[in-house]
């Protein structure tokens, strides 16, 4: 008996789900995506990272940009040091004295206040920098001896210090106090409520736990314990700020993992990454990503999460350590612009952070670019260093070799450092609303966007489980610029899809169409 032949055209947009089984999974989504981004509504194979910055000073542990008198710094902080780089000079700025050594980097919160660098490790007293390379960073002027503060964090012209511990009370967890007003273009120089100064002080003990972290919001101050969340208004006068509950059922996982987008925080929660505007809160892992982001995070070292807004490419960055891992090695990344969930390996990382990378010791020129005018997948005028872009930069530490610890920008080349790119997608157990008939796939059209020679590998896997044995058919390699079709066979009640490479080249998958027959009721 003969069997017409269907052609199926997949396009996938959505990123991955695995919340559901893949058998539920619908045509929008793969079941498995690692090193694959969804930009421009499709599938692509992340690009690499170059080393930027060398010859650091110190492992790593937090890093923040900022720019003083039109200088361009980053500032690196190593276990028990704190180094500031621009250009290729690195300038050691730890405070005179030395700081006490701390090995997680949850433990460190840097910001900035009117421009000027705030600096906190939860041991030592809260310190500042003036900017000037020759001079250390300084304890915050005011701030009240022997007392320590496990973040500060600025809103408005204050400083506020959180989950505090007094040399006269102790420990205070569920306190916090702020500083007085900061003059324009300075930091606050009193920490002592008195009536000649606005600085103040409050408990937050409606609901158990200490506070983590906070953030601004929408001209508010949102304070985030484990499972609670408060906001904060300035309304002046004697009490300056005011506070009250917001979320009794939401919270933060660690300090560093909150971001906000477009009048929106998005929060990693200790179950959830969830999105508020300061009313309303929601889920965005519900029934699609809740398992690639917990099922393999560490217990004893979540605190090591972090998370990045990557403005640039429209995306959040959620890098958590997975069992057996000190520090984040994946990244579970959410594209604002297409609602689309992936993933991508790290190197022992410890922080990110947006900014200025101008760093330019990678030669730019059109020389030095390796790739042909008709297959470069770069954008047209796009600088490996650009002022007018904030960049993303991963602090990757080295254990063993502190001083080959890396700072890393995304998105550039190739390749992870040198190191090949392995990329996968996978669509599993696809029925084509027939699960009860027999299906044959004889050829697979892939719909790709690559370097002319890029190398591809494809596979068609038949099953007639519901998560039952995939027999998968031989690897086939799709070569860019060569291949039109690939003859790859699978029979069964449900059809998976895998693309994979180990290649340096990066590569896109628009889609993919399958040529298949629809058989009988077996």
């Amino acid at each position: 008996m003969s069997y017409p032949k269907n052609i199926v055209q997949l396009r996938p947009t959505k990123g991955i789900n695995v919340d559901l089984p893949p058998s539920e999974v619908g045509n929008e989504f793969y079941t498995t995506a690692n090193n694959m981004h969804f930009r421009d509504g499709f599938a692509s194979r992340t690009l690499g990272e170059v080393q930027v910055y060398p010859n650091l000073l110190s492992n790593l542990r937090n890093i923040i940009n900022l720019q003083v008198a039109g200088i361009n710094y980053w500032v690196y902080t190593g276990e028990n040091t704190i180094t500031a780089v621009t250009g290729s000079t690195h300038s050691d700025i730890t405070p005179i004295g030395g700081l006490t050594t701390r090995d997680d980097p949850n433990t460190y919160t840097t910001s900035l206040l009117n421009g000027i660098l705030t600096w906190n490790n939860g041991d030592d007293p809260p310190q500042f920098w003036d900017g000037v390379t020759g001079n250390p960073m300084t304890e915050l002027p005011g701030w009240i001896a022997g007392d320590r503060a496990e973040a500060i964090r600025p809103f408005k012209f204050h400083l506020f210090a959180l989950d505090l511990t007094e040399s006269t009370a102790g420990q205070l967890p569920m306190n916090l106090k702020w500083s007085s007003a900061a003059a324009p273009g300075n930091i606050p120089t009193q920490w002592l409520p008195a009536a000649d100064n606005d600085a103040g002080d409050t408990q937050l003990s409606d609901t158990p736990g200490a506070i983590i972290d906070a953030a601004p919001l929408r001209g508010a101050f949102i304070i985030y314990k484990q499972q609670s969340t408060y906001i904060c208004d300035f309304i002046g006068g004697q009490f300056v700020f005011s506070f009250r509950k917001l979320f009794v059922t939401s919270g933060v996982l660690s300090r560093n993992c909150i971001t906000e987008y477009n009048g929106r925080h998005f929060v990693l929660t200790d179950d959830d990454i969830v999105v508020h505007d300061g009313n309303q809160v929601q889920s965005l892992l519900d029934k699609r990503a809740r398992r690639a982001v917990f099922s393999g995070l560490d217990q004893a070292n979540f605190q090591s999460s972090f998370v990045v807004n990557y403005e640039k490419r429209k995306e959040l960055w959620f890098c958590l350590p997975s069992a057996g891992n000190f520090f984040a090695d994946t990244a579970i990344i959410y594209n604002l612009q297409e609602d689309a969930w992936s993933r991508r390996d790290l190197v022992e990382t410890a922080h990110g952070a947006i900014g200025i990378v101008s760093d330019t010791t990678v030669d730019e020129s059109w020389n030095a670019d390796p790739d042909p005018w008709d297959g470069d997948l770069t954008r047209w005028d796009e600088q490996l260093f650009n002022a007018s872009e904030l960049s993303l930069v991963l602090a990757s530490t080295n254990e063993t070799t502190p001083t080959d610890s890396k700072m890393l920008e995304v998105d550039i080349g190739p390749d992870f450092d040198g190191v090949p790119v392995n990329g996968l997608l996978q669509k599993l157990e696809m029925h084509f609303d027939e699960p009860a008939r027999l299906k044959l796939v004889k050829r697979c059209y892939p719909k790709v966007n690559a370097n002319p020679g890029t190398e591809i590998t494809f596979r068609i896997g038949g099953s007639d489980i519901i998560g039952g044995p995939i027999t998968w058919s031989a690897p086939t390699v799709w070569t860019q610029g060569v291949s039109e079709r690939l003859d790859l066979f699978a029979q069964g009640h449900y059809i998976s899809f895998e693309a994979s490479s180990t290649g340096a080249q990066p590569w896109e998958l628009i889609g993919f169409d399958l040529e298949l027959e629809l058989r009988g009721y077996h």
